[in-house]
């Protein structure tokens, strides 16, 4: 969304921050083209109120993991206003979990689940 990231580049400064890269795609189709690796990967996915189904697909998780550097951060932001967007936000911390992330919840605000996610060089927990 244009509009989502210029807010973010001008209103919290972001414009200023050296060696970064904005890429606005559909995540699908980009992320196993890209070709090289990012120290923050942030995803903020929505049809409505619910997160795609394939945002949880092994290929996609696989993927994101492919991309984020060690010891890079990812954030998932999922929605859990009810037990189906719950359900959407476990499957999608299970597939990364599945992929060889380390997973952790965030819950920023009521009605949303955000999962925090590092690429280890060797398994462990998150600190």
């Amino acid at each position: 969304d244009p509009a989502m990231v210029h807010l973010a580049l001008h209103r919290f400064g972001l414009a200023r921050t050296p060696h970064l890269d904005v890429i606005t795609a559909d995540a699908f189709d980009t992320i196993a083209t890209l070709p090289h690796h990012f120290d923050l990967i942030l995803v903020d996915l929505f049809h409505d109120d619910r997160i795609p189904e394939r945002l949880s697909a092994p290929a996609t998780c696989v993927h994101l993991h492919a991309r984020l550097s060690v010891d890079g951060l990812l954030l998932v932001n999922t929605m859990a206003l009810d037990e189906a967007g719950r359900s959407q936000g476990q499957a999608v911390r299970d597939g990364l979990t599945a992929a060889g992330l380390s997973v952790r919840e965030r819950v920023p605000l009521p009605g949303n689940r955000v999962w925090e996610a590092v690429k280890r060089r060797s398994p462990a927990a998150l600190p």
